[in-house]
């Protein structure tokens, strides 16, 4: 069997090109990583790193409910794993549904990283 270099070299510029293009935390991932750091450290707080800041006061408040009604380790998305049931991206903005709730997050990519934005 003859060694072609063309081919082994398509094949790995494939490869780097493919791995590349996986790395970086898309909005989806980043809703994830978002609720398992919740579930990780039992703490609604964790949700405040992942929040854009024009939405801080609310989701403060709403940490604060959250943490009044019991453990986060008891939440719903904590009881089974949580995957991106669709993720719509549009330019610097995002709509990432969960299988974990039904109801569309929006997200927002401020100096390169995904945030949780809260709609009134």
């Amino acid at each position: 069997m003859k060694f072609n270099r063309s081919a082994f070299a398509g094949m790995a510029f494939s490869t780097l090109f493919l791995a590349a293009c996986g790395q970086g935390s898309g909005p989806g991932k980043t809703a994830i990583e978002m609720f398992e750091k919740v579930c990780k450290t039992n703490d609604y707080s964790a949700m405040l790193e992942y929040v854009a800041p024009e939405s801080a006061a609310l989701m403060g408040i709403g940490v604060g409910i959250m943490k009044d009604k019991g453990a986060a380790s008891d939440a719903h998305f904590c009881k089974s794993p949580i995957k991106v049931v669709s993720e719509k991206i549009t330019d610097n903005t995002a709509v990432v549904v969960l299988s974990t709730d039904e109801k569309p997050m929006d997200w927002k990519k401020i100096d390169g990283k995904w945030k949780y934005t809260i709609k009134k």
